[in-house]
């Protein structure tokens, strides 16, 4: 492997890989995009299969579902532009639009394409077997003077070519094809099986490299359809340890791979060395882009016109990735990850396991404020989130505040404000630009946090609640907060019957469970209780109802809550069998979880939901609750 160095800064793990090397090899890359379920809609793996395609910035290994999910639209017989794109604007705003008008937005992005022409006249396509693909892109091949030509000739010899060599994939040993000869598959398997059947099929070895002193790196990055405790990447969690070790026996710069519930709970069971009793680790760098136990989101096609023509619109930029990742001399990880991920999400946040290190860490800590357990043990003052985490003098403006250990023994402060560039959009919400940083438990599973105490000058007491609401989120959470002190909103003030500007909320528990939420909380002596929390595409943050006085029923969960949780400093473990839900969820809550893991396999593509009910083709406003409504996308994205 090459030789590498790495230099904690201020404590912190370094965000760039360093090498040594006085004449650094050359470093190819390849785009690895694996599923066989989406075959009606060009949902998330289709589109970053089609960004990696239009955009021709390395060699794709893919899918035969994926190709032939854009090769077997129907194209629309209109050929008018204009006509096109009113079309897919007015079929893009509905809320639930029907299955032929899915089909008819899927023909439009096609006749964009134009997937067999390009792919005549820009990529070299070889055959790996009938469930998987390998396309070159003519251009990539010449920035590394290999000429198309040679790539095309096959070898059956025992020995691989010098081509092979250059590129780290065995392209003269696959048969070079064309689109029209992309079969569907007879089955679809339920995960990428062979693809790991076929790694020592594609990539050339360092062992293939005899007296070769100077062998190239390979940078790697992975996307497909991930589930909980099941799957990553289309790869049971089996299959990816397979492909960790496989990436050891090639000359592995770096992975980085994108997965729905790729970081938490599969972390653990991925890494785990069941006969050591520890955690594997690599002499590679990995970095997931997945923050806990979520869905990942991901960008999706949009529309344009420019200059009278109609082109597909994505935001991922495989071409600044490709060139990051493929630095000869540094790799910039977070600058990679900025150019597939222009505007991140909190449960996109990308973590990173460093060579030889058994766990992962937030790769780029301006984003995050981290409650850690050493600080829970040793700090007992108040923490203000945006000075303690300042940076160079700016105050900190974190996506999220990630809370690693149980009990939190001192205040937090959360006066948190936008930066200055946007404290002038007018999406902001009321309480100018103050912003909560979104509260994400990062203890696997299921877990309860206790706070001492939290506080804000300008967040109000309903935004600060809401923002424990990470959506999608798996494992039930528990949050118990000794006291919490903020200003109160014209409608809490109604709701609480008090003209008070703000107060002091004591024993607040904050149940999550997957889509739902209850809050509960006392004022004056008085139980509330407020259910829901608003969804990132509400108008107004806050418990989707407001607080109302706690019925007797309520009131008695509330204080079987406070017994087994409540005042801090009185943790206890949570027994497997326990839910912490209201009697009245629990059952139907517990019910859903168990038949949506159970279907999600086979209706996987119509499972898949937009991330907001509305969008347009031209133009796309989303609002990040981390940073309070700022308006930060300007396009589509679904789940993956």
């Amino acid at each position: 492997m090459p030789s590498t160095a790495y230099q904690a800064v201020n404590g912190q793990p370094p965000t760039e890989f360093l090498n040594n090397s006085a004449t650094p090899a050359a470093t190819n890359a390849v785009l690895i995009f694996l599923d066989d379920t989406e075959k009606e809609e060009i949902y998330s793996i289709t589109s970053g299969f089609l960004a990696a395609f239009t955009q021709e910035a390395a060699p794709i290994i893919v899918s035969t579902s994926l190709i032939n999910n854009i090769r077997s639209t129907v194209q629309p017989s209109e050929k008018d532009p204009l006509k096109l794109f009113a079309t897919a604007k007015e079929l893009y705003q509905k809320e639930t639009p029907t299955a032929q008008e899915k089909a008819i937005i899927k023909g439009i992005i096609a006749s964009t394409i134009q997937f067999d022409e390009q792919a005549a006249n820009k990529w070299i396509i070889k055959k790996i077997n009938d469930y998987l693909y390998l396309l070159l892109p003519n251009d990539y091949l010449l920035s590394k003077n290999i000429t198309p030509d040679k790539v095309q000739q096959f070898s059956s010899a025992n020995t691989v070519t010098d081509t092979e060599k250059a590129l780290g994939l065995k392209v003269n040993h696959l048969t070079t094809v064309e689109t029209k000869s992309i079969a569907d598959p007879i089955n679809s398997p339920e995960v990428a099986d062979y693809f790991i059947d076929a790694l020592n099929d594609i990539f050339v070895t360092t062992k293939e490299y005899p007296n070769q002193a100077m062998i190239p790196n390979m940078s790697v990055f992975i996307h497909g359809h991930g589930f909980l405790r099941t799957e990553i990447c289309d790869l049971s969690l089996n299959q990816f340890k397979i492909f960790l070790s496989f990436l050891e026996k090639i000359q592995t710069k770096l992975l980085i791979y994108k997965s729905c519930y790729a970081a938490s709970t599969n972390t653990s069971l991925i890494y785990q060395d069941a006969t050591a009793g520890a955690q594997a680790t690599y002499s590679f760098p990995i970095i997931t882009i997945a923050l806990t136990d979520t869905p990942t989101r991901t960008n999706s096609i949009a529309l344009m016109l420019k200059q009278g023509v109609m082109q597909p619109y994505i935001a991922t930029d495989y071409s600044c990735f490709v060139a990051a990742i493929t630095a000869s001399d540094m790799i910039e990880y977070s600058k990679a990850i900025r150019c597939i991920e222009p505007t991140l999400l909190e449960s996109n946040i990308p973590q990173i396991r460093y060579p030889g290190l058994p766990w992962f860490s937030i790769l780029d800590y301006d984003i995050v404020a981290s409650i850690g357990g050493i600080m829970a043990k040793t700090r007992t003052q108040p923490l203000n989130i945006a000075t303690f985490f300042a940076k160079q003098g700016k105050r900190a403006a974190p996506y999220a505040t990630l809370l690693y250990a149980h009990d939190i023994p001192f205040e937090l402060i959360i006066d948190t404000k936008m930066p200055t560039t946007a404290a002038n959009d007018p999406s902001l919400a009321t309480t100018g630009n103050c912003y909560v940083p979104i509260f994400v438990s990062m203890i696997p599973g299921r877990a309860v946090h206790t706070l001492k105490k939290i506080s804000s000058s300008c967040n109000t007491a309903l935004d600060i609640m809401a923002n424990f609401y990470l959506e999608e989120l798996y494992y039930p959470k528990l949050f118990s907060i000794d006291e919490l002190t903020a200003p109160f909103s014209a409608q809490m003030s109604k709701a609480l019957s008090t003209d008070a500007p703000s107060g002091t909320l004591t024993n607040v528990m904050v149940s999550i469970a997957k889509g739902t939420c209850t809050t509960y909380f006392t004022y004056q002596g008085t139980v509330y209780i407020a259910f829901g929390c608003a969804q990132e595409d509400d108008e107004d943050f806050g418990p989707e109802q407001l607080p109302a006085v706690a019925n007797e029923k309520q009131r008695a969960a509330y204080e079987s809550l406070l017994k087994k949780y409540g005042k801090h400093g009185t943790l206890k473990q949570l027994e497997p069998e326990h839910t912490y839900l209201t009697t009245e969820t629990a059952a139907a809550i517990q019910q859903a979880q168990e038949k949506k893991i159970a279907t999600l396999k086979q209706q996987a593509a119509s499972t898949r939901k937009p991330l907001q009910k509305k969008c347009t083709v031209y133009k796309r406003q989303s609002k990040k609750r981390a940073l309070a409504k700022a308006r930060f996308c300007q396009r589509t994205r679904t789940y993956r």
